[in-house]
């Protein structure tokens, strides 16, 4: 699986790997550390090149804000592509703004490596049904 994590914490980044390898997955990652790193992977055409799985956003990065990325995310990847957001805090109105600029699910950070587990663990048995759903049509 082709992931790109946008993070600025990389103990965070590497949860998001221990996770998925978790799952049973492998994942092939790319970390992004910061939204300057995000713009300029996205603009330069960097994602075109990558099939993209899964891209993992944190909405408070050191420098900007994550869901900033997310128009410009959406544009670039496929649409089976899955954006994540991943937050501190819950906040609805924020949430409800990615969901409106192409993100398909919203979390607030687990405290624990058990529950982000869970949460990957039901990403990616929807995206291997949509992988099995493709091949039969």
């Amino acid at each position: 699986m082709n992931v790109i994590v946008i993070e600025d914490q990389p103990t965070e980044a590497e949860l998001v790997r221990f996770s998925l390898i978790r799952n049973g997955v492998d994942p092939k990652m790319i970390i992004l550390g910061s939204k300057a790193d995000a713009l300029h992977f996205f603009r330069d055409g960097k994602v075109a090149h990558h099939l993209v799985d899964l891209v993992i956003v944190d909405l408070n990065l050191g420098d900007g804000f994550g869901d900033e990325l997310l128009p410009m995310i959406r544009e670039r990847v496929a649409t089976k592509t899955q954006i994540v957001i991943l937050t501190g805090s819950f906040e609805r109105a924020s949430m409800d703004l990615c969901f409106q600029l192409g993100a398909n699910a919203c979390y607030v950070k687990p405290t624990r490596s058990e529950e982000l587990s869970s949460i990957f663990h039901n990403i990616i048995r929807d995206r291997l049904g949509h992988i099995v759903q493709s091949a039969r049509s």
